[in-house]
Formats: structure tokens, sequence, C-alpha cells
């Protein structure tokens, strides 16, 4: 990914045997900034984007980032503002959460005019459903 020539990652974290409502979209939310937070590499990472994996099907092998054979496994991506020079090093917030349904992301972005939405979003307890039917 890359931002006026600012590159950074998208890494894909893969959730095994996953259950599709096992996990709160908080749950994402704190596996995702821990991860960031932790992660070791030569750039900064700007979006983690979660997959489901359970017991009954492999994931394609194939590139692995938004391949079309892989979307449907995807469960809700998580970008970060660290995606510019000037950003790198200020403190760390989420610029987006996408949650896949039927294999498209809805998007929710944090405006001037909805700057509660994350917090809306990450205080919902029930766990996060995508009703992908190869997960029930």
């Amino acid at each position: 990914m890359g931002n006026n020539g600012f590159l950074t990652y998208a890494d894909l974290l893969v959730v095994e045997n996953y259950s599709n409502g096992s996990m709160s979209i908080r749950e994402f939310y704190e596996i995702a900034k821990n991860y960031i937070d932790t992660v070791k590499a030569d750039r900064p990472v700007s979006l983690v984007q979660f997959l489901g994996k359970n017991s009954k099907w492999q994931l394609p092998d194939s590139d692995p980032y938004y391949s079309e054979d892989q979307k449907k496994y995807y469960l809700l991506s998580i970008g970060f503002n660290n995606d510019t020079e000037t950003n790198r090093v200020k403190n760390l917030d989420v610029d987006f959460i996408a949650l896949w349904l039927s294999e498209e992301p809805t998007i929710f972005f944090k405006t001037k005019k909805r700057p509660n939405v994350f917090d809306s979003l990450l205080s919902i307890k029930q766990p996060y459903n995508n009703h992908l039917p190869h997960y029930h």
C-alpha cells in the first residue's frame, strides 16, 4: 500500500478454527491494535485484514492481497492512520473499519459529522456475524 510515495504493509491475519459469530468487533480491533504495535517490519502496517478459517476448508493458494478467491473468507478489515510519514510517529488511531458481508465491504470512516462511529461499532457486545453460509 502507499500514500504519496510512503509505503506501508497490509497484513492478512487468519483466525484458525473460526466459527461465525464467535468474536466481537472489539475483539478483532484489540487483536489488530496489538498486532501492529508488536509486528517487526521495515515499514508500518496500516491495514489488518482478518480471514476466517475453519476445519472444513482450506484457504486458496493465491496472491493473498484482495484476491477474488479469498474474498469469501474475509471477515473484517481495520485500517490505521499511519499511512503517511507524518502520521507514522503520531498516536495511532483507526482510520476505517470495513465489515465484509457477502464478499463486499461496508466501510465506516470517522468523519467530522460522525466522530464516534468507531465507538459505536466497538461497543456492540454481540459477536460479529457476517452471515456467510460456509461458516455455519
